[in-house]
């Protein structure tokens, strides 16, 4: 496990000039696909990857990665996917995101308050991530509801594991922030250095859904409610 270190890289999300290239970018097709269960968007590249996170009104649609994506040339103040302001959920994502085992390498993010900040911000009812790798995140969060894969899962993550450094205040979690009384996390791992302040565990800070069949090799550190897999696990909550 590598040593978490701060990057310095030119930061090249800003404001609304990143939303004309991702306009932009949107209008280009995907490397192919309709967006439908049957016929998910094919996505290729990093410049693919963030103009679908940048448009909600592709968010409950259906997608597969056909490459790994490398993102070491973007540092972003946000989730790269469903942007999402806290007790603002219902704007999540709620498509589904296959990886088909192919890797995100090298998210980095330095975020601010009031947002769930993770590769995606929220996962919302119905919503889906399955063989999804994320590794070498670095995600440096004053916020809480942070994980290097998603911040509040309110659906379904299976066949997925983070790998990195994930810093925030609270309900911080090497592969999600908090997962909700809806959400279930099956068949996952988290080998990340995880630092918080409460509700801080390895695999998730705060949870209050199922979590099946799943491991962690993490680092944790923080003040109140931590724990190598889980930091609060609410009594609603499932264990497997």
């Amino acid at each position: 496990m590598r040593d978490c270190q701060i990057l310095s890289k030119k930061i090249v999300w800003v404001g609304g000039l990143l939303c004309i290239i991702s306009t932009l970018l949107w209008a280009q097709p995907f490397a192919g696909g309709s967006g439908e269960p049957n016929d998910p968007y094919q996505i290729a590249t990093a410049e693919q990857l963030v103009a679908m996170g940048e448009d909600p009104n592709g968010w409950d649609l259906h997608y597969q990665l056909v490459n790994d994506i490398d993102l070491s040339t973007y540092v972003f103040d946000r989730a790269v996917i469903a942007t999402t302001l806290l007790d603002t959920e219902s704007l999540g994502f709620s498509g589904k995101f296959d990886g088909q085992g192919y890797a995100i390498h090298h998210l980095n993010i330095r975020a601010s308050e009031r947002q769930y900040c993770g590769l995606f911000g929220c996962l919302y009812l119905g919503g889906e991530i399955a063989n999804l790798e994320v590794n070498d995140v670095t995600i440096i969060s004053y916020s809480a509801s942070v994980g290097g894969l998603v911040g509040i899962n309110h659906g379904t993550i299976s066949n997925s594991s983070c790998a990195g450094c994930i810093n925030g205040s609270r309900r911080i979690g090497g592969l999600v922030g908090v997962n909700s009384n809806t959400g279930s996390i099956q068949s996952c791992i988290s080998e990340c250095q995880v630092r918080g302040v409460t509700y801080v565990g390895g695999l998730v800070g705060y949870n209050n859904g199922d979590i099946t069949a799943c491991s962690s090799e993490s680092q944790v550190k923080g003040e109140w409610s931590v724990g190598g897999l889980v930091g609060n696990h609410f009594r609603f909550g499932s264990l497997s």
